[in-house]
C-alpha cells in the first residue's frame, strides 16, 4: 500500500512540475536581412523621460522599429504598445498611418533611473517605405506619487537612408 501511495504521489509531482514551466521565453533578434541606418533625436515634455530609435529591422514580410525608454527621474513610468508614426514632407509632419489604428491595453513599467527596450512593428499599420526623416510618438504616465500621475509626450526622430 505504501508503494503505491508512493507512486501516486510522484506522478502527481511530475505533472504538477510540467505544469509549472511556464516561462516567457527570452527576446531573440529576429534574423531581418537588413538594418537601416537611422539618426535619432529625442523629445519628452516630461525632464529626465527620453525615447531613442536604436534600429530599424527590414525583412519582406515584417518591417519593427526599436525604442529604448530611458527614465532619469525619481519615479516609476508606465507606457504601452501605442504609438504612432509620421514622416516630414515640406516641412510638416504628416501621418504615415495605412489605416485607423488601435492598440492593445497593455503596461510596462520602467522603474526609476533605468533603461528598457521595446520592439514595435510597424508592417500593416504604417507606411515606413520611402526614403526620409519619420519621427515615432508616444505617450507615457509617470507616477508622481500619492496616487497622482503626469501624462507624457514623447518623440523619436529617425532618417531611413
Amino acid at each position: 500500500m505504501k508503494k503505491l501511495i508512493a507512486f501516486v504521489l510522484a506522478t502527481v509531482c511530475v505533472f504538477a512540475l510540467v505544469g509549472c514551466n511556464n516561462t516567457q521565453p527570452e527576446y531573440e533578434e529576429p534574423n531581418f536581412t537588413e538594418i537601416q541606418t537611422i539618426v535619432s533625436n529625442d523629445y519628452s515634455d516630461f525632464d529626465g523621460i527620453s525615447i531613442q530609435a536604436s534600429g530599424i529591422y527590414v525583412h519582406p514580410d515584417k518591417t519593427t522599429i526599436v525604442i529604448n525608454w530611458r527614465n532619469d527621474t525619481e519615479y516609476s513610468v508606465i507606457y504601452g504598445e501605442a504609438y504612432s508614426i509620421e514622416r516630414l514632407e515640406n516641412g510638416e509632419w504628416v501621418s504615415c498611418a495605412l489605416m485607423d489604428t488601435a492598440f492593445d491595453a497593455i503596461a510596462y513599467e520602467l522603474r526609476a533611473k533605468k533603461l528598457g527596450s521595446k520592439a514595435y512593428t510597424l508592417t500593416g499599420m504604417y507606411d515606413v517605405n520611402k526614403p526620409g526623416t519619420y519621427r515615432f510618438l508616444s505617450t507615457c504616465n509617470v507616477d508622481t506619487g500619492e496616487g497622482k500621475s503626469t501624462e507624457c509626450s514623447v518623440w523619436a526622430e529617425f532618417i531611413l537612408e
